[in-house]
């Protein structure tokens, strides 16, 4: 059968911070902070620059609450090892697969999906690679020490803010008992009652990032599962390299936060996580943009209505769609390269 997921990532810059701001409240959809190696045009070519960045990993999956389950990037490995994908198997759940309290490295799992035979395959839990981590420490990375900085910042902020409205009930308890008008000079505001209501949120959230930096950071040094069959890289508006014609980010984002919040129910036929996927990537496109390719002859139907949703007809249809914005977006540098030497010669 396999499995569609799909994951969005952007600059942690200060219009990516807004985006994350605006959307990382919102339960469903978890946003956190990496360090990735991005390409930057240096001449000619392109080097490879350290860049934080922000994901949200969505992943679409049965479940009790509105009907669905958005899986985290960690829980679709381990669910496929499990088949189990709402989390960890209860110790009796385990005991009565494995006959022991403790789940095996390896485990035998029999298969079948609509078009395959029946079959057993064996598959390895985890896989440690401690070679990677060799000279990389969790506290040098810099996506986390940017996490990290904020939850000390919000901490700090909160812990004085704290202080302040003690020593004003104090100054207040205190001029009562000795008859006098309150030092109005330690008067805790309403504004700053509101800040520790808003400093609440804010560290509920950084500690939400910084948890899921660290797990991410982690599962960089092993292998819980199967690597993906298949990967497309789709361009998106915040891209370091600004390409005209891609995705929006802000778009697809929403769409992704619009679902996991939804009562749109988990469906292997009619709503299966890849027809999740193509919903997601539809809505990354703009009216304008799906217009410019659909008079290019790119049908876009593909992506909106697939005749059968699957991991085969995301893939097949990001591939189409990848090439597509490719094309686009290489006439259209051609055309800037032609416009801008038509100004030379003017200017000439």
């Amino acid at each position: 059968m396999g499995h569609t997921s799909l994951e969005l990532t952007w600059p942690a810059d200060e219009k990516g911070d807004s985006l994350a701001t605006k959307y990382g409240s919102i339960e469903g959809v978890t946003i956190s902070k990496r360090t990735e190696f991005i390409p930057e045009k240096q001449g000619d070519s392109y080097q490879p620059k350290v860049q934080v960045v922000y994901f949200a990993y969505f992943s679409w999956w049965p479940g009790y609450t509105n009907g669905h389950h958005i899986n985290g990037f960690l829980d679709d490995r381990k669910s496929e090892w499990e088949n189990d994908p709402e989390g960890t198997l209860e110790a009796q759940q385990i005991i009565n697969l494995y006959g022991s309290a403790e789940q095996p490295i390896t485990t035998k799992t029999t298969v079948k999906g609509y078009l395959t035979t029946r079959k057993e395959v064996t598959k390895i839990k985890e896989l440690e690679h401690p070679s990677l981590q060799q000279g990389r420490l969790l506290e040098d990375d810099p996506a986390y020490q940017q996490l990290n900085s904020i939850k000390v910042n919000l901490e700090d902020e909160q812990k004085m803010l704290m202080e302040k409205r003690d020593a004003f009930m104090n100054e207040l308890e205190l001029a009562k008992k000795e008859g006098r008008a309150p030092d109005l000079s330690l008067d805790f505001t309403k504004e700053d009652g509101d800040r520790v209501d808003g400093l609440m949120i804010e560290l509920k959230l950084a500690t939400k990032q910084l948890e899921v930096c660290k797990e991410d950071f982690a599962e960089r040094h092993r292998s819980v599962g199967k690597e993906p069959d298949g990967v497309i890289e789709l361009p998106t508006d915040y891209d370091s390299q600004q390409p005209t014609c891609s995705l929006e980010t802000e778009r697809v984002l929403a769409q992704m936060v619009a679902l996991s919040r939804s009562k749109k129910s988990y469906n292997i036929r009619s709503f299966n996580c890849s027809t999740a996927v193509h919903q997601v990537i539809e809505s990354g496109l703009s009216d304008e943009l799906k217009e410019k390719i659909k008079n290019d002859g790119f049908d876009v139907s593909i992506i909106s209505k697939p005749s059968i949703a699957s991991p085969t007809s995301v893939y097949k249809a990001g591939m189409k769609l990848k090439e597509e914005l490719f094309r686009l977006n290489l006439q259209s540098e051609e055309t800037e390269q032609k416009d801008a030497e038509s100004q030379v010669l003017k200017l000439n």
